[in-house]
């Protein structure tokens, strides 16, 4: 029907604030609001509260948010414009994010609001109940026969939808919403990944509070929250609520808002649909007046017959595609900058630990980027360093970062394995020419080990200190061209050596944790009736002779089974061995936003019946500082049988599938990708699985060939 226009023009913030009234100086001075239409979808949404986040992190997080829940497909586009928008603009400030709104149609920098703060207010005229939104939600007075809400000085956490559901009773229905929503963070390559994204389409409904179903209308000002200009055009076109004061725009009710402690981003992350169709860009007031309490007459003088036909000119919402591509490898300032942003915005929206671990990442986010104002601007390593050092701050074992734009590698690797004694890293096995199993590494390429270690371990993410001594070890084994290392041996002799690097293309003599003793019997020992298993990979490539012929242990005084470094087997089949009921894995949390605005965690539980063969004999399971993932969810499932005994050191605290992230600059992130726990429920990530016999080894120990924690798990077998 045509609209009614009662009054004209009146300035509009840009930011989708209305101004005060202004004086009509043609009436003699009297004070008249004035009237203008919203002519752009950002004038009419209303910001959201501010956050103590800061502009960097709210720019991030919004950024990442509209490459997952938004409307464009290309994902690594979106990073370059990114890209190019940093290269110059450099301060993160209010200015900034008005920037990068311009760089997308889908997006609007606003001032934050402020939240409610007075009690909700109700007043009834000739049966009609006048509602302004406030902090909580009111009863209808008596004799109420219809209802108006006044959204013109609502506040964005106002309770809306329980207010308008006062008026109604039943299931009200008021659309459809179509949203991405994310199970887990699917990593970005086309690789088998744990985690699942889908499109899906969800009923828009509330249940009404009331005792029956009475006419209702909106009083609207020029903008509006996202989450009631949802609730206003959805029932407006759906016939169920008029429409008096401004015009509504789907744009902002398919928007979400991230807040920072100046102002902030509102960005569409759904389409809006009814009966299968789009809503009109524009949801027509059926009364344009800046004075309702003058203009309106009544519910009744509406015409609500209306359909969603109007003109849908937005984007509709693309499938995201997490195989997409992958980055380019410039690198400048730019692509420094939005590789952090988006590193850290990947992190805000799906690290599943924050709770546990502290959000030590917003400090270092400001870090990095004052670290990247002061880079070079072109250097690869010196900017995987500094993201090395963003990733610490979430102390996540499997917090890798890989720099895919550096043909640098290494030459080799020095043939030995090293473990942790008193902070200093010793040689428990050696295959590499020059170095003795019991030495203790002193110094690396001319620095103290105790320099060396504080350097690199300032970039390596872990859950626990001693896993992360573990990952700068890999590093310090690395070897480019030499490697000058300060040897000292159990008599405290020191000695330089040069070592030259065994090629990556030879097989390692030296495991990366644990022992090269085969799995078998330990008739060497005299201890015919005690079965080892070396689960170690790099050992132990294939188990299955073990497996099939598993029924010939069951008669076994003892077994004992060395996961102190990673496996390579069905796990959760060799577990079904030694449980004697049924049982479960770790509980796998999945970290799941449907759409922008909705999350939880959604438990995924794995069970087993037991197996056909059951061991239920005494059990030694052996872990290190380097069982770590798929090592220790073994270790979860036996743990806590009460045969099962558990030897040696506390394990690397790190269990969950990973996932990835291409950053800017063709950087890869890993991280743990979801919220693990133990079987019974409890916390894992940062405890491990602690032994029940902690062995400390010595250096002389290893000088003499000896294996402490396999000595400890024999002795509980074999000692009555």
């Amino acid at each position: 029907m045509p609209k009614i226009i009662i009054a004209f023009f009146v300035a509009l913030n840009l930011l989708g604030c209305p101004q005060t009234e202004e004086t009509n100086q043609d009436s003699g001075g009297d004070t008249a609001p004035v009237y203008q239409q919203v002519s752009h979808w950002c004038e009419a949404g209303q910001g959201g509260l501010s956050n103590a986040r800061s502009v960097a992190a709210g720019l991030a997080r919004a950024h990442v948010g509209q490459r997952l829940f938004g409307p464009m497909a290309n994902w690594l586009a979106m990073d370059d414009t990114l890209v190019d928008l940093l290269k110059s603009e450099h301060t993160f400030n209010y200015d900034l994010l008005r920037a990068y709104a311009d760089q997308f149609t889908t997006a609007c920098a606003m001032n934050a609001t402020l939240g409610a703060t007075q009690a909700t207010q109700v007043t009834l005229e000739n049966g009609v109940a006048i509602i302004e939104p406030g902090n909580d939600v009111p009863q209808l007075p008596e004799g109420t026969q219809e209802v108006v809400i006044d959204l013109r000085k609502a506040a964005v956490d106002s309770p809306i939808e329980e207010i308008i559901a006062l008026a109604f009773s039943g299931t009200v229905n008021y659309g459809q919403q179509i949203l991405k929503r994310f199970q887990g963070f699917p990593a970005q390559n086309n690789d088998w990944t744990h985690y699942e994204n889908e499109t899906v389409t969800q009923t828009l409904s509330f249940v009404g509070t009331g005792s029956a179903t009475l006419p209702l209308t909106f009083w609207t000002g020029a903008a509006l929250s996202p989450a009631a200009a949802r609730l206003v055009a959805g029932l407006r076109l759906s016939g169920q609520a008029a429409l008096v004061g401004y015009d509504v725009y789907a744009a902002v009710a398919e928007s979400s808002w991230t807040g920072s402690d100046t102002g902030g981003l509102m960005w569409r992350s759904s389409q809006l649909q009814m009966n299968s169709i789009d809503w009109p860009d524009v949801i027509e007031a059926d009364l344009e007046t800046a004075s309702p309490e003058e203009d309106f007459i009544g519910f009744s003088e509406f015409d609500l017959t209306s359909d969603a036909n109007g003109v849908a000119t937005r984007p509709p919402l693309a499938d995201y595609d997490r195989a997409l591509g992958e980055p380019a490898t410039i690198l400048n300032h730019g692509a420094m900058r939005a590789a952090v942003l988006v590193a850290y915005g990947t992190l805000d929206w799906f690290y599943p630990f924050f709770d546990l671990v502290g959000r030590d990442i917003d400090a270092a986010l400001e870090t990095a980027l004052t670290e990247v104002k002061a880079a070079s601007g072109t250097d690869r390593l010196e900017m995987k360093h500094i993201l090395g050092r963003l990733m610490y701050s979430i102390h996540d074992g499997h917090g890798f970062l890989t720099d895919w734009g550096d043909d640098n590698w290494s030459d080799g690797y020095l043939d030995i394995q090293i473990q942790e004694i008193d902070n200093a890293p010793v040689v428990r096995m050696s295959f590499q020419d020059g170095i003795d199993a019991g030495d203790t590494i002193v110094a690396v390429d001319g620095t103290s080990a105790a320099d060396w270690y504080a350097e690199a371990t300032s970039r390596y993410s872990a859950s626990s200190d001693w896993y992360r001594f573990v990952l700068a070890t890999d590093e310090l084994k690395e070897v480019f061209g030499t490697k000058d290392l300060t040897l000292k041996n159990t008599s405290g002799e020191e000695r330089d050596i040069t070592a030259s690097p065994t090629s990556w293309a030879e097989i390692p003599g030296a495991p990366w944790g644990g022992s090269l003793r085969e799995s078998g019997w330990l008739t060497d020992l005299g201890q015919d009736n005690i079965y080892y298993v070396n689960m170690a990979g790099g050992v132990t490539p294939d188990i299955t002779d073990t497996i099939d012929n598993f029924e010939d242990y069951l008669g076994a005084d003892g077994i004992i089974l060395d996961m102190r470094d990673y496996p390579n087997l069905d796990i959760y089949e060799f577990a079904r061995n030694f449980n004697p009921s049924a049982f479960t894995a770790p509980i796998f949390g999945h970290p799941t936003w449907s759409g922008a605005d909705d999350f939880a965690i959604v438990n995924e539980v794995w069970s087993f019946d037991a197996g056909t063969h059951v061991y239920t004999g005494p059990v030694v399971l052996m872990v290190s500082a380097k069982s770590v993932s798929a090592a220790e969810c073994f270790a979860q499932m036996l743990e806590p049988l009460d045969n099962v005994t558990v030897v040696g050191q506390t394990s690397a605290a790190t269990n969950g599938t990973i996932t990835t992230a291409w950053l800017p600059g063709k950087y890869e992130i890993t991280f743990t990708g979801m919220r693990l726990l133990n079987p019974d429920g409890s916390e894992f990530h940062a405890i491990g699985v602690i032994p029940d016999h902690v062995v400390a080894p010595t250096p002389a120990q290893f000088a003499a060939g000896e294996d402490p924690e396999f000595e400890k798990a024999l002795e509980l077998l074999t000692t009555p």
